[in-house]
C-alpha cells in the first residue's frame, strides 16, 4: 500500500460508482459501524491570509471561519473490520464525508483512530491523518488499511474532522467539477489465487480538469453485500489522467476481507494541487 502523501492541499473527487463554521467534529463508531455520538465544539484551523483590496473596505481574512451559507461537513457513514493477515493484526477502515454547503468549499482534516476501550490507540503508526476537499453539495470517500498493535477486542473508530473554507474565485482554492468514475469492473488474474489477491480494478475517468494529473492517489470504500461500510483503502495510479475520458486499471496489493463484496467498491480520486 502506498505511503500518504503530505499534507499539501488536495482536491478529492468523488466517483460515482455502484450504488457525495470551521469547526472540529469527532465520530466515534462501534465495530459493527454505527456512529455512538458526535459533535464536539472547535475551532478552524490553518493561518489565515487577507485577500487584496483597492477600497477602504475591510479585507476579507481567509480561509472563512464558516461556510457561505452557515452549513457544516459531517461524517454521513464510516465502518471498519478487523483483519488477521498471517502473523499480524491489521484493520480496514473507511469513511465518507459531506460538505452540506452548496456555496463554499471545505478543506477537511480527518484523523482516524482506532482506540481501546481505556482509550489507547491500537494503531501501529498511530493515528492517520488526511487532507483532502469536498466540493459544495458533494460527498468524498476516504479508506486505509494500517497494521494494529494487537487484536481490537473492543475497540472503537475515532473519526475526527477539521474544516477550513474556501469560496470559489479565492487563489488559494483551486475549483473543481466532480471527475466521475463508472463503468468499474473489478477482476481477477487468476482464480486460483487467494481472494482479493491480486484483484484489479478498471474503471473510467472524466476529468474537467485542462491540466495532465500525475499519478493521483485512488481512495476505496468498500462495502458488504447490504451496502453497509466495511473498509477501505488507498493506493497510487501509477498513469496520468488527461482531461476529458480515459480508462485506468488499478491492481491491488493487499488481500481483502471476506466481508467484502467487490461488486459494491466505491473510488475516490484525490489530486495534489501545488
Amino acid at each position: 500500500m502506498a505511503a500518504r502523501r503530505g499534507t499539501g492541499l488536495l482536491v478529492v473527487l468523488l466517483i460515482a460508482v455502484l450504488a457525495a463554521g470551521g469547526g472540529l467534529m469527532a465520530t466515534i463508531v462501534s465495530g459493527g459501524g454505527q456512529a455512538l455520538r458526535a459533535g464536539l465544539p472547535g475551532t478552524a484551523t490553518g493561518a489565515p491570509t487577507s485577500s487584496p483590496s483597492s477600497s477602504d473596505s475591510p479585507a476579507t481574512s481567509l480561509p472563512l471561519a464558516e461556510a457561505q451559507d452557515g452549513k457544516q461537513v459531517r461524517v454521513v457513514e464510516s465502518g471498519w473490520t478487523p483483519y488477521r493477515q498471517r502473523t499480524s493484526h491489521r484493520m480496514t477502515w473507511g469513511v465518507v464525508v459531506e460538505n452540506a454547503s452548496q456555496q463554499t468549499a471545505a478543506l477537511v482534516r480527518a484523523a482516524i483512530d482506532l482506540v481501546d476501550p481505556e482509550g489507547r490507540s491500537l494503531l501501529s503508526n498511530g493515528p492517520e491523518s488526511r487532507w483532502f476537499v469536498v466540493m459544495p453539495g458533494t460527498r468524498a470517500g476516504i479508506g486505509g488499511f494500517p497494521y494494529l498493535t494487537g487484536p481490537p477486542d473492543g475497540a472503537d473508530l475515532v473519526v475526527t474532522l477539521e474544516e477550513e473554507w474556501w469560496p470559489p474565485g479565492t487563489p488559494q482554492y483551486h475549483p473543481v467539477a466532480a471527475t466521475q468514475v463508472s463503468d468499474i469492473d473489478p477482476s481477477r488474474d487468476d482464480p486460483r489465487e487467494l481472494r482479493g489477491y491480486p484483484l484489479a480494478f478498471t474503471f473510467r475517468v472524466d476529468s474537467e480538469y485542462d491540466i495532465m494529473l500525475e499519478q493521483p492517489y485512488i481512495d476505496l470504500v468498500f462495502r458488504d453485500r447490504t451496502g453497509a461500510i466495511v473498509g477501505g483503502l488507498e493506493e497510487k495510479l501509477l498513469a496520468r489522467i488527461p482531461p476529458g475520458w480515459s480508462i485506468h486499471r488499478l491492481r491491488l496489493h493487499d488481500d481483502l476481507p471476506p466481508e467484502v463484496d467487490v461488486a459494491g467498491t466505491e473510488i475516490y480520486v484525490s489530486v495534489s494541487i501545488p
